[in-house]
């Protein structure tokens, strides 16, 4: 019976009412006996996991949870579990260190693969630097099950090593091996900017590539190959002198067009958080001239070339273009089935003509055989260079026969360099040819020349010809001819002086280098 102090059951408002029941019925039937609910101390009821209240802050079936309702020592388990996981980890450690194929499960090796490579790239790595590296070159070695040590695909795994190269600042030897793809690219392209200095070689590929060219497959390119790749890197340069001098801009900012700097997220392709310390990280790193990594404030970016993008297309037509109508001119000369003439600008087949010949025309000139002294017959040069003193003694008023004078070295001047007995001393030498050398014994200046040397090179340079001095002298101008070319060779790099019928003449290319070098 209601005694006057209890509510009305109906006088309970409809919400509370079916909170109480709910409660009551739930404790009811977990304890048998109706307990209220649990309450924290701000008042609200503590979270449950269903397991017991106020086991779990998020409502779901924890570790600790399980091991408490099941009887077990949570603080015990969970520190036993942890040292297993230890040792296992460093299990592995020192097998894939030691080079050996660790034996735990797929899913483990890749667990404690990616847990190491958190750690090399972290601040508190136990490698050097050096060994760091190799460990993931290691991380990407196929096992006997056929997987990989560590779960990475490859391009992810080099990302990793570019991004510990440059973490670690390892020497330049590993900056090559780990950005040897992007390195490769760029040399091509520093080519091209670079092609006064660029090898033959390296300068075709990058041209051949620009211009979309694949001469190589011909078996004509596969029989000259030299000579196309040295005749295309002549015509490119040609092409590129004549374009910076007619439109005051170099070749290679239009066919590679200008570089451009894009973000490079490491971390995403991890799947990682970088560190707290390189989020305000600022670093430069030079790969090579035309690739540079920027680090500012933990975000990365790169600045490199991307010539399939910002390239004149217009020009890379051309690029191409030229090296086909040059494959032709090539055929043309060595008598090779022609191709059919290429359809392109006037003024770049002209140019692209030119050089071709003139590259044919300094082959020709650097084939054609020279004469060189045979220094093993010093003996019968000096009996006839006394001969033809001798008799130019007798004959002093009367100019000596040409024929004459071939005859006093009949076959000592004709022997090629690869006929040529090993050099005589140097004293020999000066007693083969005595006359050659000053009367009074002065010294020679810096480039060898003697007093005889000088005044013929002085005449020739004078525009004079040196004839009588020579006779006067009792000179051989072959001889004078050979000496004073091999003194300016190293310089010069060619023959200065030549021998014609009339005497010793001046090569008139290189006069001017002769006034420079000597003050005539």
């Amino acid at each position: 019976m209601n005694d006057g102090n209890e509510k009305v059951y109906r006088d309970v408002p409809i919400p509370d009412r079916r909170r109480e029941d709910r409660s009551s019925s739930r404790m009811e039937g977990r304890t048998g006996c109706t307990q209220p609910p649990q309450r924290t101390d701000s008042g609200r009821p503590a979270a449950s996991s269903g397991t017991g209240p106020g086991e779990s802050p998020w409502n779901y079936i924890t570790e600790e949870d399980l091991l408490r309702n099941f009887g077990g020592n949570f603080t015990d388990s969970y520190r036993e579990r942890r040292l297993k996981e230890q040792e296992q980890y460093q299990a592995f450690r020192e097998k894939v260190k030691s080079g050996e194929d660790p034996d735990q499960p797929y899913v483990d090796r890749v667990r404690y693969a990616r847990r190491w490579v958190s750690e090399l790239l972290g601040p508190g790595r136990e490698e050097s630097p050096e060994e760091g590296y190799r460990i993931l070159e290691r991380f990407g070695q196929e096992l006997a099950d056929g997987f990989t040590l560590s779960g990475y695909p490859a391009d992810i795994l080099k990302e990793i090593r570019k991004y510990y190269v440059i973490a670690t600042d390892l020497p330049r030897s590993y900056v090559a091996e780990a950005f040897a793809d992007e390195i490769a690219e760029d040399e091509k392209i520093l080519a091209l900017i670079m092609y006064p200095e660029a090898d033959p070689d390296q300068l075709y590929r990058s041209v051949s590539e620009l211009g979309r060219y694949r001469g190589e497959k011909a078996h004509f390119f596969q029989e000259h190959a030299e000579d196309m790749k040295a005749a295309l890197a002549r015509v490119y340069s040609a092409w590129a002198d004549a374009y910076e001098e007619k439109y005051k801009k170099p070749l290679s900012d239009e066919l590679l067009g200008e570089s451009d700097t894009r973000a490079w997220y490491p971390w995403q392709a991890l799947h990682m958080s970088p560190p707290p310390a390189s989020r305000k990280q600022k670093m430069v790193f030079l790969v090579d001239p035309v690739l540079v990594y920027w680090c500012k404030s933990g975000s990365w970016t790169i600045t490199q070339y991307f010539p399939n993008i910002y390239g004149n297309r217009h020009l890379r037509e051309q690029l191409g273009q030229i090296c086909r109508e040059t494959e032709r001119l090539m055929r043309e000369k060595a008598g090779c089935r022609k191709l059919k003439p290429v359809d392109m600008d006037e003024g770049l087949k002209k140019l692209t003509a030119r050089a071709v010949a003139a590259y044919l025309k300094d082959k020709a000139e650097a084939a054609r055989p020279r004469l060189k002294l045979d220094l093993g017959k010093l003996g019968s040069i000096r009996s006839d260079a006394d001969y033809t003193r001798d008799q130019l003694l007798t004959e002093e008023e009367t100019e000596a026969p040409a024929e004459l004078l071939d005859a006093a070295v009949p076959s000592a001047l004709a022997e090629p360099l690869e006929a040529a007995a090993p050099p005589a001393p140097a004293e020999l030498l000066d007693a083969a040819v005595p006359s050659a050398t000053a009367e009074d014994g002065s010294a020679k200046d810096a480039f060898g020349l003697t007093t005889d040397e000088k005044e013929i090179l002085r005449l020739l340079l004078m525009g004079q010809d040196p004839a009588s001095y020579l006779r006067s002298r009792h000179l051989l101008p072959s001889l004078i001819a050979d000496s004073i070319n091999e003194k300016f060779y190293d310089e010069i790099g060619d023959s200065v002086l030549e021998e014609t019928d009339q005497g010793i003449s001046l090569v008139e290319d290189y006069a001017d280098d002769l006034r420079d070098l000597t003050g005539y």
